[in-house]
């Protein structure tokens, strides 16, 4: 082994352990969804349509967590300016209203009557109010109900009545927002519940006694986003970086292309964490070639091997958004036994027999 691969491999686990450690450490910091800090009472009242509010309430719930016993959930048909900047709830309590304006946007409105403090936030919803969608806002509502009460967001009096004062804004029944579901309207809601995703990973798998692999890959699929969890499917390809091993007589190289489809689930930890497996199954093209070294009674030859494999991988996820960083960790099987034989004085050695389960890193990172 040379000093130059020695560098290498021990400049590859220092990345990885930093990656490791920093990817930890933000983990472990991120706000988590069922232990909000919001103490206080909470009143939302949500103006849209009663089938969705229905659901969103349900959602709601579950993403307080241990304040939702503090949350009291309210539908409205209509409602004013005055109504919710002087609402009737106890003076301690925080005051929510979710409006939906239009198919695509939602306004809330924060109000903490006690200390004069509001938040005004407006919230696209690229497919409407669908179950990703009411999933989102209720993450959002969430979110902002939290920022809202420790004083790190708020928005000034009067850029609140000024919004408040727009015509959609005035008072209105909500039930005028409801649109019978037609055909192709059910069907592309349908459909939105699926979105492609795409995106690239860098792996290293330990692949004999003091051997690392390692290579850069794409991935491309579909992800479909429930209330708690997230289900993947994937097809991936990757590259391994060509392997030499150096022998007495002879020089050993390896390449290998590896593709493979994966299942993921994974459960979110927070709204921006979660923490699930993967597994799958492939199959991986290895090709090894020796080359003799001046002098050497080895005989040239070249052989490649097609190996069948399972993976499975725990995977934990930062989540920004549409894009995400994932570190997962697992192990490879290969359901077939390899070894490479040189033929040296008409005897055969093997040279390089790689492990039938071989561990693995990898850090991913991915889009939708």
């Amino acid at each position: 082994m040379t000093i130059d691969r020695v560098y290498l491999r021990l400049s590859l686990w220092l990345v990885l352990a930093t990656s490791l450690l920093g990817f930890t450490k933000a983990l472990a910091q991120l706000p988590s969804a069922s232990n909000t800090d919001v103490a206080r009472p909470i009143q939302l009242n949500l103006a849209m349509d009663f089938a969705n509010a229905g659901d969103l309430d349900a959602l709601l719930r579950e993403w307080f967590g241990s304040a939702a016993g503090r949350l009291t959930v309210r539908p409205v048909s209509r409602w004013n300016k005055d109504e919710i900047l002087a609402p009737n709830a106890a003076r301690n309590t925080l005051s929510v209203w979710v409006i939906q304006m239009n198919k695509s946007l939602v306004r809330l409105y924060f109000v903490d009557a006690s200390e004069h403090r509001y938040y005004l936030r407006d919230v696209p919803l690229r497919t409407g109010l669908d179950e990703v969608g009411r999933e989102d806002l209720a993450q959002i509502i969430v979110t902002s109900t939290d920022a809202f009460a420790q004083q790190r967001v708020g928005t000034n009096l009067e850029d609140m009545e000024k919004a408040l004062a727009a015509p959609r804004s005035e008072t209105q029944p909500a039930s005028i927002l409801h649109q019978p579901a037609t055909p192709s309207n059910a069907r592309a809601s349908e459909a939105a519940r699926f979105a492609l995703r795409g995106g690239a990973f860098y792996g290293v798998i330990y692949e004999q006694a003091a051997e690392l692999r390692q290579g850069p890959g794409i991935l491309i699929g579909v992800v479909r986003r429930g209330t708690r969890q997230r289900l993947t499917l994937n097809a991936k390809a990757q590259y391994y970086w060509p392997q030499t091993i150096d022998r007495s007589d002879v020089v050993i190289s390896a390449r290998t292309f590896t593709v493979r489809s994966t299942i993921g689930l994974d459960r979110y930890l927070s709204q921006s964490a979660s923490l699930g497996i993967e597994w799958g199954a492939g199959i991986d093209d290895l090709h090894v070639e020796s080359e003799p070294s001046p002098r050497s009674t080895v005989v040239p030859r070249s052989v490649t091997f097609l190996r069948p494999m399972m993976t499975l991988s725990v995977r934990a996820a930062l989540i920004q958004s549409n894009f995400q960083w994932a570190l997962l960790a697992g192990a490879t099987l290969y359901l077939t036994r390899t070894h490479y034989d040189v033929v040296s004085n008409g005897e055969a050695r093997v040279e390089y027999r790689p492990y039938v389960v071989q561990p693995q890193l990898a850090l991913e990172a991915t889009w939708q």
